[in-house]
């Protein structure tokens, strides 16, 4: 068998080396882009904002705002970046009725806004008006 002239382990090892750190940088490289998008992701996923427009006439639209929550030592309150708006807007012919319902959560009574969606084909929908965060009620008004 017949070898090429120059090839040798001292001339083939630093350029496997280099072919393997190249490949492992790239990794890296996407590995970090991976776990940066986590973390942005873990920290915009924050509900900003929650809010009910009543539209005299038309309806009621639902809108949640996410965004980046920032704390910082030198700021005494969080620093909050807007980053996406998701709305929901239900006509006024679907809604049969806005009512403040209660419910069980652990040992205490809770009191949410719930809107009966009734398009007339189909099952009744329920929407809650404060999906995320759930106002506490007052301490007079609790069980």
């Amino acid at each position: 068998m017949k070898r090429s002239a120059g090839y040798s382990l001292s001339t083939a090892l630093p350029e496997l080396t280099r072919r393997l750190g190249r490949v492992l940088q790239g990794y890296c490289t996407w590995s970090a882009l991976v776990l940066l998008a986590l973390f942005v992701k873990s920290r915009t996923s924050s509900v900003l904002n929650e809010s009910i427009l009543a539209i005299a006439g038309l309806g009621l639209q639902l809108s949640t705002t996410r965004g980046l929550v920032l704390s910082f030592p030198t700021l005494s309150t969080p620093l909050k970046i807007p980053l996406s708006t998701s709305r929901l807007f239900l006509p006024l012919a679907s809604i049969s009725d806005v009512v403040i319902n209660e419910g069980i959560y652990g040992w205490t009574i809770i009191y949410y806004l719930v809107i009966i969606q009734d398009e007339g084909q189909g099952p009744v929908k329920l929407r809650v008006g404060y999906p995320v965060g759930l106002p506490q009620s007052p301490s007079w008004a609790r069980y």
